[in-house]
């Protein structure tokens, strides 16, 4: 399996085609961030796809991300839902973050 992708992902593994991007994503996000921490990290947490569409629902930045880097695959969730829930999802997935918060103090004591 590609080394960008720990073991324990291995049986979530994809061909990096095989999803597409969702078409009605609200969230913009910072590609090349995200790429330099594919770089540094590897990829640690699974994309979601719903899979009756193949739409990313969770990771649509991730996958930019990685394609721009010339991965060929990714790991990979697959759900089982219907528009209303996949929009549900999205929603759910780009708001929860923007809503959380820091704790300051620890901030300092985190490597860069």
């Amino acid at each position: 399996m590609p080394q960008h992708i720990p073991p324990t992902l291995d049986h979530l593994t994809i061909p990096i085609d095989q999803p597409r991007p969702r078409k009605h994503n609200p969230r913009r996000g910072n590609i090349d961030t995200i790429a330099e921490s594919l770089e540094r990290n590897g990829q640690y947490r699974p994309i979601v796809v719903n899979k009756p569409t193949g739409e990313i629902l969770a990771g649509n930045h991730t996958y930019s991300a990685a394609k721009r880097l010339g991965w060929t695959h990714i790991a990979a969730t697959f759900v089982d839902v219907d528009e209303d829930q996949a929009a549900r999802i999205v929603l759910a997935d780009n708001r929860t973050a923007d809503l959380g918060d820091y704790d300051d103090t620890l901030l300092p004591d985190l490597p860069n």
